[in-house]
């Protein structure tokens, strides 16, 4: 039987019961709300470098809201205000600053008269502003600036370019840097400055602290407009020919010039060119020293199809090639459609003559308007336009993939990304580098409070919206076994469903670390989620990057997809989590369809498996004790747990202590320890537990002392320092004669003992005798010789260490009392002493005792004849040392 088939049962009851809480992801169809004002236009979107986005949008200000990638708000305070100056502002150009935040560019009319100026301003993943409040000034001379473009400077920082007016329209720029100061002259250097009007600047980062920058260019004059371009470095120096290196002059006009770098150091540029008398698209490749022309003086020809070809759009190919996209008005069906062409870094080209069309749905307006394209990481292109196909009138947002073959990977025509009520448009897209989509854009369904910003993810692989993969909803430990399994979870794809069915599995896969995945790779290539078939039972490994790492997957098992809401399979686990060590698993899950490459995973969650069972309690303890040496031995039945590690040991004063670090005694593996120094007073009782390798301890044998085999005569014994002398005692049983008792001591250093006179004092069958005549950081040894009818019957030996003096103020005793109490203390050295009592108000209420005492132990009686009762504190200072007690007077 398969892992698979043995989870049908299981799965159905579980469905019943409904285990299952729901996904995670928050995306919504026709998309959600990000922007919490109305009013809110043109937006943009960088990553956020987690999962997630940034996104900023222009409205009386300029705001901005985080989102991660299951479409929660992350900036719940509200939305991080960029500039909340009036005026008007637009334009908006933003990167990420490659911390978690952004830093955007935009022109702003806050200064009034009809001037335009360029501002910046940078934000961190948290929603704080970094720099000057309201945004950085780039740009505030006199006349209409625009057209921002921001690039980062490698540093942290950013290059921002923009159409400048101060003498005719030219190109300038400036560098900011991380903390937001402007590294380069007020109002920025020039990128060109030639005669008449430059336009439309498009711009890339060098790699090496600077830009490389094209432009429009209208220095010919008359009709001609051409295509120029510029590299400066990090301190804003041309490093081609002054005022910009002739990409492309031929006759006519070239317009609306973009770029991309062609990954080896230089640059690739598309533009729209009317040398033909149409509108075509043309591209060349520029060299980085000097911006040699390599596809030849005019560049190559893109697209020449017959009528009008609109702004191009373009990105790399991750080959050093580039893929353009463009309006196309070729079909003459009222409205312009989109198409795409991929050139190689020689300037062949690779699809269809004149491209493959992305979008040729009809509509009844004019235009399909295109957003910036992205990359889609495998060499193809993903692009999203406000589309008008719609017979309501109003516009809805598309987006299509396109794979580096030239093949359309989503719906034809486009995957839906908004249909929901008026017009929607603006859109910017990103994958982030968790995988997704994420397009924004802005949003009028509710027209009558104004535009918002709106969002939604798109699954890359078919331009699904929202999570098509079902979602982990835990992974959690099987309770009440011996671990080594967790629990996976999951809620099913959306089109795991009876009316659609296009899911037929799903395969779980646990990670591993990468020592393992190499070991892995080393005995067969990683497959690829295509060959996990509905029936695949095997050993399977895989490598992909989700999120901010890479992952490793070993494949778990396959679970038939039954149109149920929910899933769940028992995986097994490398270990268990123990103390200090949780054992952390990670798991995916991954919807199959019946096409081998179109499936969908989940994002990544993790649990941890426990062994939740612990040993039987040991049984049969028993303890027997020489009194000729001392010591002890405890024994009991070995367990028969396969698990066990080892037994604890603890030894305590009553049969109610509670076992712990501070009375453990032994730590064995062995069901049994000896050599353990006994005395029999006082009646020490004895607890042990078994604990298996994940440090489940069972519940606790006891031994009692009544239990503990022990010579006739001499039932226990023991020696204790306290209130300034050595008590040692013993207790007799079976006494039938007369008894007599000598002591002897001797130091521990000594090897002989001596007679030592005492006065042996008797309570029942309890005997003691105090020593006080020892010395403090010492330890002695005590011999006890008991006679009956003047014969020897017992003996024993017993150690006592006398700790070093110390100034100490010990606890009145009684305490609480009613009328007389006593109080000790003890002095390391001698010392001028008072002793005084205060009130719980700090006042003294008596002077006790006051005067010169020598080195030792000292009780001062106490009588409250005139003190009503409550809570006292007495305070002994001696020398220049101080301790205080509390003591309780009660009536």
């Amino acid at each position: 039987m398969s892992r698979k088939s043995m989870l049908f049962a299981w799965l159905t009851l579980l469905v019943i019961t409904g285990s299952f809480t729901g996904s995670r992801a928050g995306w919504t169809e026709n998309g959600d709300s990000i922007s919490t004002k109305s009013d809110a236009y043109n937006p943009t979107v960088v990553t956020d470098g987690a999962g997630g986005a940034i996104v900023i949008w222009v409205g009386g200000g300029v705001y901005a809201q985080r989102i991660d990638r299951f479409a929660n708000i992350m900036w719940t305070a509200g939305d991080a205000v960029l500039s909340s100056r009036s005026g008007g502002q637009g334009g908006l150009f933003s990167i990420s600053d490659g911390s978690g935040g952004a830093i955007v560019a935009w022109a702003d009319a806050r200064n009034g008269g009809g001037d335009w100026d360029i501002y910046a301003q940078r934000v961190d993943g948290d929603g704080n502003v970094l720099w000057e409040s309201d945004g950085l000034p780039i740009y505030s001379g006199i006349g209409n600036a625009s057209w921002p473009v921001v690039v980062p400077d490698g540093s942290g920082g950013a290059i921002i370019t923009w159409q400048d007016p101060r003498s005719t329209t030219n190109i300038y720029a400036q560098r900011v840097d991380a903390a937001g100061d402007t590294l380069w002259a007020m109002d920025g250097v020039p990128v060109c400055t030639a005669a008449d009007n430059q336009y439309q600047p498009a711009a890339i980062s060098d790699g090496a602290g600077g830009a490389f920058i094209v432009w429009q260019d209208h220095r010919a004059g008359g009709g001609n407009w051409d295509i120029y371009g510029q590299r400066i470095n990090g301190n804003g120096a041309w490093l081609w020919m002054p005022n910009g290196f002739p990409v492309c002059n031929e006759p006519l006009g070239q317009y609306s010039p973009v770029i991309v770098s062609d990954g080896a150091g230089g640059v690739l540029v598309a533009w729209g060119d009317a040398r033909d008398g149409n509108g075509d698209i043309y591209g060349q490749r520029l060299h980085p020293s000097g911006g040699n022309r390599m596809w030849g003086v005019g560049g190559i020809a893109i697209c020449t199809e017959s009528n009008y070809q609109g702004q191009p759009l373009v990105v790399s190919d991750d080959a050093g090639g580039m893929i353009v996209a463009w309006q196309d008005d070729r079909n003459l069906n009222t409205n312009y459609d989109l198409f795409a062409q991929r050139v190689d870094p020689n300037g062949l080209i690779l699809w269809a003559t004149d491209g493959v069309a992305i979008s040729t749905a009809p509509g009844i307006d004019d235009d399909k308007v295109p957003g910036r394209p992205v990359s889609d990481g495998a060499g193809g292109m993903i692009i999203a336009w406000e589309d008008w196909r719609s017979v309501t009138g109003y516009s809805d947002i598309y987006a299509q993939r396109i794979d580096r073959d030239g093949n359309i990977r989503w719906d034809t025509d486009g995957s839906s990304v908004s249909l929901a009520d008026y017009d929607q448009g603006y859109p910017e897209l990103l994958v982030t580098g968790a995988g997704d989509v994420i397009v924004v854009w802005e949003d009028g369904r509710n027209e009558i409070a104004g535009a918002k910003i709106f969002g939604q993810r798109l699954e890359i692989h078919r331009g699904n919206w929202g999570f098509v993969a079902g979602e982990i909803s835990s992974v959690a430990d099987v309770a009440a076994d011996q671990g080594g399994k967790v629990l996976v979870e999951w809620t099913a794809s959306r089109l795991d469903a009876f009316e659609d069915r296009t899911v037929t599995h799903y395969s779980v896969w646990r990670a591993i670390n990468p020592i393992n995945a190499a070991i892995a790779n080393a005995q067969g290539p990683y497959v690829d989620l295509s060959r996990i078939g509905k029936d695949f039972d095997g050993i399977a490994y895989r490598a992909d990057a989700v999120g901010a790492g890479d992952y490793y997957w070993e494949w778990v098992g396959n679970v038939d997809a039954m149109y149920f809401p929910g899933y769940a399979m028992s995986a097994p686990t490398l270990n268990d989590s123990i103390g200090g060590y949780p054992a952390w698993h990670y798991f995916q899950v991954v919807a199959h369809t019946s096409d081998p490459h179109a499936w969908w995973a989940s994002a990544v969650d993790s649990g941890y498996s426990v062994d939740n069972l612990a040993p039987a309690a040991p049984q049969n303890m028993a303890g027997v004790w020489d009194d000729g040496t001392g010591e002890m031995s405890v024994t009991w039945d070995p367990n028969a747990e396969g698990d066990l590690s080892h037994y604890y040991l603890y030894r305590d004063e009553g049969a109610d202590f509670v076992p712990s670090d501070l009375n453990r005694i032994a730590t064995t593996t062995d069901p049994a320890v000896a050599g353990l120094m006994y005395t029999p007073i006082p009646p020490w009782y004895f607890k042990v537990s078994a604990v298996d390798v994940h440090e489940n301890e069972s519940l606790f044998a006891t031994l009692a002392p009544g239990d503990i085999e022990t010579p006739a005569l001499l039932a226990a014994f023991g020696a204790v320092w306290g209130d300034g002398a050595v008590t040692v005692s013993w207790r007799l049983n079976e006494v039938t004669g007369k008894l007599a008792f000598q002591a002897y001591r001797k130091l521990e250093s000594e090897s002989e003992y001596l007679p030592l006179d005492v006065v042996i004092d008797r309570r029942a069958d309890e005997y003691s005798f105090h020593d006080g005549s020892v010395t403090r950081g010492r330890s002695y040894n005590y011999r006890v010789v008991v006679e009956e009818d003047g014969a020897f019957a017992a003996e024993f030996e017993v150690d006592a260490k006398v700790p070093a003096a110390r100034l100490t103020l010990y606890q009145n005793r009684p305490n609480p009392f009613a009328l007389e109490s006593t109080i000790g203390f003890e002095l390391p050295e001698a010392s001028n002493v008072e002793l005084t009592l205060y009130d719980t108000l700090g006042r003294r209420v008596a002077t006790l005792w006051r005067g010169n005492k020598d080195a030792g132990y000292y009780e001062v009686p106490f009588r409250a004849d005139d003190l009503a009762s409550g809570v006292y504190y007495y305070k002994l200072n001696a020398g220049k040392n101080t301790v205080v007690r509390k003591m309780v007077i009660l009536r």
